[in-house]
């Protein structure tokens, strides 16, 4: 039997401006390619699940610690 992948699209016009202008602070500096994913982690109080070190790294630093650890 197979594993269910559930994948749930989201439309970024969703996400306020608030959270968008909190998210391009946060990431301004470190990479804006990734400002959609942490806007959508804040809007959605999600966990973003993410390698990228140097994101990771550049967001903890700012107090951002919501990162999904497998």
């Amino acid at each position: 039997m197979r594993d269910s992948l559930r994948i749930t699209i989201i439309n970024d016009e969703l996400i306020t401006i608030l959270t968008w202008k909190q998210a391009m602070q946060l990431v301004h500096d470190i990479d804006v390619k990734d400002v959609l994913n942490v806007a959508l982690t804040i809007e959605l109080e999600g966990k973003l699940w993410t390698n990228d070190k140097k994101l990771k790294d550049g967001l903890k630093s700012k107090g951002f610690n919501d990162f999904f650890e497998p």
